[in-house]
């Protein structure tokens, strides 16, 4: 492909430095969201140092070779900075994004820097280190969660969930991640090549990972294994070719397949394996999602803006299923999650990524080239887009798609070096030096490190103003952190009720009034407003009426 070893190399380690941090980093004893902000600090500041080192360096081939995809990326990011710009949305919440989100316009360019990276310097050693990458995030969050389940966690988690949610927050999120690295492990597990000590250690992650999703009382990482594990068998039955006995499995597997999500939808026999209540409701959010994309088909109601119009958007029957307070802030399903909050033009693009992976995987498959760490990327691939259909798009989780997405796009049938070459023999004569980095490309990497952090640091500083002004317990130093830059609803509102209760109504009012009319679209912002005792009555009556606006079907408004 005409690049450097350097960049390639620079750019690969990045993406797995970039993968296995943002997973696992918190910082709970620092901010007011301990999970998801310090993640966007560390994507934001890799992704930031990856696209400056394709920027400033050489990309003919690149150009040449993914020209498609990259044209796919120039419009990815001209939909999102239109959005950005004409949604009417307040700036700041769509380009951080909302509070236990923070999928905003700075985490989608992130991780669109992330996918161009992994076309750039997809290889064969990049997908041994990926995968071993996973095996290495499944030990830390398998074993965190081991000590979850025992209820010996040192972090004292604000959780109403199951206590088993790793590092991402939530017992699903930590099942998916799981299920993904068990695949990653059973891939070196399976392979021969591989030192008996190291098979056995990815043995007991496989183990632990598969444990941990069990008992997180999520089914989704089962699932995502069980998968995984099929692609796996796929190939190796492949490697035997013989069609009638791979087209026998394929056939199997769709088989399975339909029985499986027919069990999911509370039909056939597999239902009372597999139907979950959540299923039905899941079902509520994703009609939600899409009436939104058919009301405001191009460019959606804004950028992480999916929670303020839940419950404008919600039908009737989810309001009797499970009540008027009960609300969402993402459709649970990336791709209808894209065409609420962007337009259908970003679903479009989205599904053109997923397409040219699709592509690049029956190239693969329609080849002779066996490479199992391919395989293995492929089949977590699988994983987490199928996860994807049924879950949030959690940054932990999502720099893991975008990469891999990447790397399947950017496969070479004819240029990469085969994983049984010389460079994986353990007499390190045999292998490859690491290029140095030159100065330039080492500024240019310093570099694009300091503007995303300077570009995603801004929330996570106002978050951890917010928690130390909280444990002072001084007025003045609470009301001082509460404007903060940039201003977050949710913890505006959590301060003014703080304040009325105790007495400081003036302070609270003050505070509800310009969180209505910073965040016209924030129904707790016009609840809070109306529930103030100081509130005059006119207020209060304008806070019903747009109350009523925001959540027309609610009966408790009439």
């Amino acid at each position: 492909m005409g690049k450097s070893d350097e960049l390639v190399q620079t750019v690969g380690k990045l993406l797995v430095g970039l993968l296995v941090i943002t997973t696992i980093a918190v910082t709970p004893w620092m901010t007011i969201d301990p999970i998801n902000l310090i993640k966007l600090v560390t994507l934001t500041s890799a992704g930031f140092a990856i696209g400056a080192l394709l920027l400033f360096n050489s990309t003919r081939a690149l150009l040449v070779q993914h020209r498609l995809v990259l044209v796919l990326s120039v419009f990815f990011a001209l939909q999102l900075t239109l959005v950005f710009l004409f949604s009417g949305i307040d700036k700041s919440s769509q380009f951080f994004g909302t509070m236990g989100r923070n999928t905003g316009l700075l985490c989608y360019l992130s991780l669109l820097m992330v996918l161009i990276g992994a076309v750039a310097s997809s290889n064969s050693i990049l997908y041994r280190k990926i995968i071993g990458a996973a095996v290495a995030t499944g030990a830390i969050s398998g074993l965190y969660g081991v000590i979850q389940f025992y209820g010996v966690d040192p972090i004292g988690w604000a959780n109403k969930y199951s206590p088993v949610i790793g590092f991402l927050g939530n017992p699903n999120f930590q099942s998916s991640l799981l299920g993904m690295s068990a695949i990653a492990g059973l891939v070196i597990l399976i392979d021969a090549s591989v030192h008996v000590s190291r098979r056995l250690l990815s043995l007991f992650v496989l183990l632990v990972s598969l444990f941990v999703a069990t008992v997180s009382n999520s089914q989704q990482g089962l699932l995502v294994f069980a998968l995984g594990s099929v692609v796996l068998v796929f190939f190796k039955i492949k490697s035997f070719k013989k069609p009638l006995l791979t087209t026998s499995y394929f056939l199997t597997v769709i088989a399975a397949s339909c029985l499986s999500v027919l069990g999911f939808l509370n039909k056939g026999f597999l239902s009372g394996y597999l139907y979950q209540a959540s299923v039905t409701y899941r079902g509520d959010y994703w009609r939600a999602g899409w009436n939104m994309a058919l009301e405001n088909p191009l460019f959606g109601v804004g950028l992480d803006s999916y929670g303020d119009n839940y419950r404008k958007y919600r039908t009737i029957e989810a309001i009797l299923r499970r009540g008027p307070e009960i609300v969402s802030n993402a459709a649970h399903n990336i791709f209808i999650d894209f065409a609420a909050n962007a337009g259908i033009p970003l679903l479009a693009i989205y599904l053109g990524f997923m397409l040219f992976a699709v592509r690049k995987i029956l190239i693969y498959i329609q080849s002779e080239v066996r490479d199992i760490y391919f395989e293995g990327i492929i089949a977590v691939w699988i994983g987490y887009t199928a996860q994807s259909l049924i879950s949030i798009n959690q940054i932990g989780l999502a720099v893991w798609g975008w990469a891999l997405t990447g790397l399947i796009i950017g496969w070479k049938q004819n240029s990469d070096i085969p994983i049984e070459t010389k460079i994986y023999m353990k007499n390190s004569k045999n292998k490859k030096e690491t290029p140095v980095l030159s100065p330039k490309n080492l500024l240019t990497l310093i570099s694009g490190l300091a503007v995303g952090l300077v570009l995603s640091i801004p929330p996570l500083v106002a978050s951890s103003q917010v928690k130390s002004a909280l444990a002072t317990s001084q007025l003045e130093t609470v009301l001082k952190a509460e404007r903060s830059w940039p201003r977050d609803p949710a913890r505006s509102n959590q301060i003014a009720v703080l304040l009325v209760s105790n007495k400081l109504e003036k302070d609270a009012l003050r505070i509800a009034r310009a969180t209505t009319n910073q965040f016209p679209m924030n129904f707790d912002a016009w609840k809070v407003l109306s529930e103030i005792p100081a509130t005059p009555k006119e207020e209060k009556t304008l806070a019903l009426s747009n109350m009523q606006k925001l959540d027309p079907l609610n009966p408790t408004l009439k």
